[in-house]
């Protein structure tokens, strides 16, 4: 976890160039690797690795990158908003809830794990992307440039050298819910606290809700 944190430490004060008259913010060691490949990715936003309390959440869900969706580049152009999404880089933040758009896109995905403003307040459940760049879809394309980015790698390492192990180990209740072929997880694992799920908008459904209900609920007794 360590090492996942620094590599955003050292990325939150994120690097900026100038291309079509926009500010685009990367992390300096993914920056000449965007600038020399074409992509979806809508850099006028700070990247997105993380959502919530990673460091000490109960339970870590797994996506493949942010969602860029109408009115973001808008909202994107307030420099406070930006920075409370680069404050999420530091892995101690709760959910933004309070941001325009995030409220929206995590109830639909998460309800069924529980209130969404409970979950919050007690710090219980963050979010990690395996890219940290946002787009409306992630193409073809943009998995084959993201599968090169150092922001990748970091996030990959970060789950199968400490988040699968814990999971495996009952101590962190781990989804994969996007992106699986990315993150380099398919099923087969047998291990009441880790869940590969699959369908398109990357909801987690009743039963995957249920089991992290009933896990969560024997860690608070």
């Amino acid at each position: 976890m360590k090492a996942f944190l620094d590599f955003w430490s050292r990325g939150r004060a994120v690097a900026c160039y100038s291309g079509n008259d926009k500010q685009h913010f990367v992390h300096p060691e993914d920056e000449p690797f965007l600038l020399a490949n074409q992509h979806s990715f809508q850099l006028t936003r700070p990247p997105g690795p993380i959502n919530g309390p990673l460091l000490n959440a109960k339970v870590v869900i797994c996506y493949g990158n942010p969602y860029y969706g109408d009115g973001d580049q808008a909202a994107f152009s307030d420099r406070e908003l930006r920075r409370k999404v680069a404050d999420q880089m530091k892995g101690d933040q709760k959910l933004p809830i309070t941001i325009p758009n995030f409220r929206e896109w995590f109830e639909p995905r998460l309800k069924h794990i529980g209130d969404l403003d409970q979950m919050t307040d007690e710090k219980s459940v963050a979010l990690l992307n395996v890219c940290p760049y946002a787009s409306e879809a992630m193409t073809g394309e943009d998995i084959r440039l993201a599968s090169g980015l150092p922001s990748v790698w970091a996030a990959q390492d970060l789950l199968r050298n400490y988040l699968l192990p814990r999971a495996l180990r009952g101590e962190v209740f781990l989804v994969i819910a996007r992106k699986h072929q990315l993150w380099g997880v398919i099923e087969g694992h047998r291990c009441r606290t880790l869940r590969v799920v699959r369908n398109a908008r990357a909801y987690l459904g009743g039963e995957v809700g249920d089991e992290i209900q009933s896990w969560l609920s024997g860690r608070r007794a």
